[in-house]
């Protein structure tokens, strides 16, 4: 008697040989796809079960631009870039501190990050952070840092996301809505274990152009409008004790616009200084009154902190807020004395 021929994927007959092979190649096939989904998830490539807690959790990857992104998405995102220096789809920016920061650049960054310099454009060279640029020294600003119409901009700091959020805004602002703010910025990049580098990348010049979006913008004649009409909420994100006129700073009068909303800045983020998340976001913005299905103003002292509000709210889906640039030094300065109220 004939022994017994083999049996699964080695039989004599051509045929069965050939559909053997294709069950195995199938099976082997479906068992990578679940292998790589399950590994993914575990790494947190699905949003919304990933392992970034203390910040937001975001439900999209790279076919919408969130406001804000945490960290680990962009160390994700850094793994697929192959040619940095030939790279426009991405474009990753230092904004470094209040005041500066490019010596702590020039010690190490994200890599594949460019530093933003944000006096660069400035109408007076000692400039604050809150001024807006001249238009045309921008645009080719822009344009120099390798930044068209398609690229997404991703932009952190050192200092509790307020500069990278206001660089955030000024490009929106000027028509640029691609763009994110890395949550908790350079602080939770090295928390967290991630490399960082000295090479900055040689990028290209574009031809980016500016378009503008004066629904973010908010000027003082606005501004007035709206207080005496109360066609907006103003949320103030300064510190309560200046916010009632508690405590003075030099070159101001104190107190607050009448009617407007105290949300302190530290208030929103956490102990890691990363945004809270979005429920908690909620509730302290209902607490403290602010109805998010209404138009926002959002305002701080010099434009600064109101930036990184506004960037809150756009997280949280509320997209008819806007930023009053000149905030309270401007208006301490220029309001007659009924409109400023204490307490």
């Amino acid at each position: 008697m004939a022994a017994d021929k083999p049996r699964g994927c080695f039989i004599s007959s051509g045929r069965a040989i050939l559909m053997t092979l294709l069950v195995c190649v199938v099976i082997i096939a479906v068992a990578l796809i679940v292998f790589f989904s399950t590994t993914s998830a575990q790494n947190g490539l699905d949003h919304g079960k990933g392992d970034y807690s203390g910040s937001l959790v975001h439900t999209t990857d790279s076919c919408q631009y969130d406001p804000i992104v945490p960290a680990q998405w962009l160390h994700r995102k850094l793994g697929q870039i192959r040619d940095a220096d030939n790279d426009d789809c991405m474009r990753i920016l230092d904004a470094g501190t209040y005041m500066d920061g490019h010596d702590l650049y020039l010690k190490g960054h994200i890599p594949n990050a460019l530093f933003y310099n944000t006096s660069q454009c400035l109408f007076d060279p000692q400039g604050r952070v809150g001024d807006l640029p001249d238009e045309e020294c921008f645009q080719e600003y822009i344009r120099l840092l390798g930044i068209s119409r398609n690229t997404h901009v991703v932009v952190y700091d050192r200092y509790l996301n307020i500069v990278a959020s206001r660089i955030w805004w000024t490009l929106r602002l000027f028509g640029h809505n691609k763009v994110s703010i890395v949550d908790g910025g350079m602080s939770a990049w090295t928390r967290l274990g991630y490399n960082t580098s000295l090479y900055s990348p040689r990028v290209k010049k574009t031809e980016f152009r500016i378009k503008h979006n004066p629904s973010l913008l908010v000027d003082f004649d606005d501004m007035t409008a709206i207080v005496k009409e109360k066609t907006a909420q103003v949320v103030d994100s300064r510190d309560p004790k200046e916010f009632t006129g508690e405590t003075t700073t030099p070159g101001y009068k104190t107190g607050h616009m009448p009617g407007a909303i105290n949300v302190p800045l530290k208030e929103v983020l956490d102990t890691d200084d990363t945004i809270k998340p979005p429920g908690e976001l909620k509730q302290i913005f209902a607490d403290r009154g602010v109805d998010l299905t209404q138009p926002i103003v959002s305002t701080c002292r010099t434009g600064v902190y109101s930036t990184t509000l506004t960037a809150i709210f756009f997280s949280l889906g509320v997209d008819n807020v806007a930023s009053y640039d000149g905030s309270w030094q401007d208006w301490s300065r220029r309001a007659t004395d009924d409109m400023i109220t204490t307490g």
